[in-house]
């Protein structure tokens, strides 16, 4: 994710999140990205989605200094608009199950994050924002089969892309 030792990369927050019993880190990225790019792009809006069902007594203060960074980043990333923007997916090298999965969470995420950001009827959307929430609406369902893992590979980096 970065070399800066402030930011977390997603295998040393998924571990700390699925602890507190809260979403996986490519949903709380998709949560975070999805209210900063909102109307109503908050801190209590990110209150209301990645905090609101953490366990207290878990890393708390941890988790919210690394969800700070991340925060930071990816706000710095979307107003750089030339950016390198990208999820927080597990690494290349984990399995296809996980990072196909992965990539449906941050999906979901970023759909439930415009929704707490002050989106209220997606499909009030102007066109092109309509199109993406719709792909997305789409990718938070995927499944992949079985039986093809290098259409399904070739799948997943097309879709993340």
């Amino acid at each position: 994710m970065s070399a800066d030792p402030n930011l977390s990369d997603y295998e040393t927050l998924e571990p700390l999140l699925r602890a507190a019993e809260t979403v996986g880190a490519a949903e709380a990225h998709g949560l975070i990205t999805g209210v900063l790019c909102a109307p109503q792009a908050n801190a209590a809006a990110l209150g209301k989605t990645v905090l609101a069902d953490m366990n207290p007594g878990t890393h708390a203060l941890e988790i919210e200094r690394l969800l700070g960074a991340l925060r930071a980043r990816t706000q710095r990333q979307l107003d750089e608009r030339a950016s390198e923007f990208a999820p927080l997916l597990p690494a290349d090298e984990s399995a296809l199950a996980q990072r196909s999965a992965s990539l449906a969470d941050f999906c979901r995420g970023y759909l439930m994050g415009l929704t707490a950001g002050g989106v209220t009827d997606l499909a009030q959307l102007s066109g092109d924002a309509r199109e993406i929430v719709q792909d997305l609406m789409e990718i938070s369902e995927a499944e992949i089969e079985p039986d093809d893992d290098e259409a399904e590979e070739d799948a997943l980096i097309e879709l993340t892309e």
